[in-house]
């Protein structure tokens, strides 16, 4: 067992989803697409190329253990990618579709979904305010605060839930009506705090 795959292996564990037998290889092969053309193209920071594995590819993956067979997964304010992509690699049996307001981020997500040779994702270019669509599940790793999440997506009908980046932080994160999710230490090595608001029925309109 690699070591890779072990960190992958213990998310996977976490979130009662099994491992697809090339999650390995298609993430590093983002992890390297990230590194060489998001880079260059500004869609990711320079000093995030030395880790892009432990911060950016396994925190991402987190946000797969809070998905289900059939869903249908909104990633707000996805940048180039992420978690979304990362979700997709691991979740072969969902629906992703990637949401970013920037044109050249959705460029370069449409590249990265062809490198990657994904099927199941599709990118919107729009603004969360205003975006109407069906989805069960909306994810956001580093876009918007979380109070300012829930608002915007009462537009999405369907939803079941909403799960947003946290902190890093060894205290949970403020609350703000939110539940709090800790990720156990022993699943990354380091804390990492996730909000969450479950929905009971969400309707566009």
């Amino acid at each position: 067992m690699t070591e890779r795959f072990a960190d992958l292996d213990r998310i996977a564990d976490w979130g009662e989803f099994d491992l697809p037998a090339n999650s390995v290889e298609r993430l590093e092969a983002f992890e390297r697409w990230l590194g060489d053309e998001a880079v260059e193209a500004g869609g990711i920071g320079p000093k995030e190329s030395e880790r892009l594995w432990e911060r950016h590819i396994l925190d991402s993956a987190i946000f797969a253990g809070f998905v289900v067979g059939g869903d249908e997964v909104l990633d707000v304010g996805s940048g180039v990618g992420l978690p979304g992509l990362v979700v997709a690699v691991l979740r072969p049996d969902a629906e992703l579709t990637l949401l970013d307001r920037s044109g050249r981020r959705c460029d370069l997500s449409r590249r990265a979904i062809r490198v990657l040779g994904l099927t199941n994702v599709r990118v919107v270019q729009g603004d969360l305010n205003g975006y109407i669509g069906e989805h069960s599940v909306a994810i956001s790793r580093a876009s918007l605060p979380p109070s300012q999440l829930l608002e915007p997506l009462r537009g999405v009908s369907g939803l079941r839930e909403i799960v947003a980046a946290g902190s890093r932080s060894t205290r949970p994160p403020p609350t703000d009506g939110w539940e709090t999710v800790e990720i156990p230490g022993k699943v990354l090595g380091r804390p990492l705090w996730l909000m969450r608001a479950s929905l009971s029925s969400n309707s566009a309109g």
